[in-house]
């Protein structure tokens, strides 16, 4: 939550310094990035980082390196837990998979 509030506050910081609700390209990007891995609605994330919530999707339509992919994870044996929970690209959130259902599922993807 830190990293949102911090970004707010060099959104408003800029708002102040520039008096333009418009925002440099850096500052967007930051934008779509910090949305893109945040698993919060866009709704709830545009009220806390104070911007509107077309903005935030024109941002990210206009950026193809903001497309959020499948990462990456290393299951460690006997650490697992009974049932996972899945956050992929765009939000997707799958819930309730145990191992073989996430081993076949991911094979599809």
């Amino acid at each position: 939550m830190s990293s949102l509030l911090d970004l707010r506050d060099r959104i408003s910081a800029h708002r102040l310094r520039t008096e333009s609700k418009h925002l440099p390209p850096e500052l967007r990007d930051e934008v779509v990035r910090v949305f893109a891995t945040s698993k919060m609605s866009r709704p709830a994330f545009a009220k806390i980082v104070d911007v509107s919530i077309s903005s935030i999707s024109n941002w990210s339509k206009a950026s193809a390196d903001a497309i959020p992919q499948f990462q990456k994870v290393q299951i460690i044996e006997n650490q697992l837990p009974e049932r996972l929970t899945v956050y992929g690209p765009g939000g997707i959130r799958i819930e309730g998979l145990d191992l073989a259902n996430l081993a076949g599922n991911s094979k599809k993807a």
